[in-house]
């Protein structure tokens, strides 16, 4: 729900409403919920009017919210009821019903009218992406394997997922091709949770292995973070909030180094999102002069690691110079300091 101000007539209106899904068309449509008359004449009442109806919205939306939890914590319970109820579970199958949490989230971020849009918009498959999607997503996070066993192993949940292999399969490069696009969205939707803080971001990089010796564009030998030095890899650089959620990411080749990452990810959350001012935190394997220099020509600024073994002599005395620090705890201590 939300608090919208419409035009009727050149006169300016206010009301409540919510957007929905037609299930039978499938369009966005627009459900009013509370009509609240002319905007000059709510305002002439009470000046604060727009700001009291604003938190109403708000209130209405974590009532409903919790609502719907409360409404998937009845499945849940109606279930172990049932499954309680029968004479024996002796040899019967045992279901999985902790992904209602995840099918919630999923739910709230509106995943499944992405998928469908998305896919109505841009492909011609036949079947509906978002049921193996959701499969793969619900399996990785409890039951990570491969997609042939996440398949084998769908009606271990309470719920239906009717999908074959094959579509699993045919959703995985739809999926790719749309993540600019399902980055987007998701920020969209997270930023509506709550008042979400880009002004500080940190940025690290990981490798993911493959159990193959076989390289390809992307795939390649490189330093592995696992230990994993006879398996091809691919290096990823990740960006995440101040609470720790990802904004965006980006794949490179299993041979890139860390610091080489960060420049074509700043570039594209510029360009993407508009961002102008930026803190990036990251450790001492992004700390170059190239991307220092690069961090300040974009208007960012940036706390590193920095490795003092290595510094120079003005800088180990600078850091061993007890004078200037100030204690945040017994064993964490910090100082200001001019730096070349």
């Amino acid at each position: 729900m939300y608090l919208q101000i419409f035009k009727n007539r050149n006169q300016e209106y206010v009301r409540i409403a919510e957007s929905y899904r037609d299930p039978e068309t499938k369009k966005p449509k627009i459900r009013v919920i509370q009509n609240f008359g002319n905007k000059e004449k709510l305002l002439a009442e009470n000046p604060n009017a727009i700001e009291e109806l604003q938190k109403k919205v708000d209130q209405m939306n974590l009532e409903k919210e919790h609502t719907e939890v409360s409404m998937a914590t009845q499945r849940v319970s109606a279930f172990i009821e049932h499954a309680s109820a029968q004479p024996s579970a002796t040899g019967a199958p045992v279901q999985n019903y902790g992904y209602e949490v995840y099918q919630w989230l999923w739910d709230q971020l509106k995943l499944d009218s992405f998928l469908q849009y998305r896919q109505k918009k841009e492909t011609n498959i036949h079947f509906s992406t978002k049921t193996p999607i959701a499969l793969m997503v619900y399996s990785r996070l409890l039951f990570p394997g491969s997609k042939r066993s996440t398949f084998e192993g769908k009606d271990r949940f309470a719920s239906e997922f009717p999908c074959e292999l094959e579509q699993m399969y045919r959703a995985l490069p739809f999926l790719a091709s749309q993540k600019n696009q399902l980055e987007e969205h998701l920020n969209k939707q997270i930023s509506q949770f709550f008042d979400r803080n880009l002004s500080v971001a940190f940025y690290d990089v990981t490798t993911y292995y493959f159990e193959s010796v076989k390289a390809d564009d992307l795939k390649k030998f490189g330093y592995s973070k696992d230990n994993k030095v006879n398996q091809v890899q691919v290096v990823m650089g990740l960006l995440i909030d101040d609470k720790g959620i990802p904004i965006s990411y980006e794949l490179f080749p299993g041979n890139t180094n860390d610091f080489k990452t960060l420049e074509p990810v700043l570039i594209r959350l510029k360009e993407q999102y508009g961002i102008s001012k930026m803190i990036i935190t990251a450790d001492r394997g992004l700390n170059s002069k190239k991307n220092l220099v690069f961090l300040k020509s974009i208007g960012f600024e940036y706390i590193m690691s920095y490795k003092i073994r290595s510094g120079s002599k003005a800088a180990k005395a600078m850091v061993l110079e007890e004078e200037g620090y100030t204690y945040s705890s017994t064993d964490f201590k910090w100082k200001k300091c001019g730096f070349q």
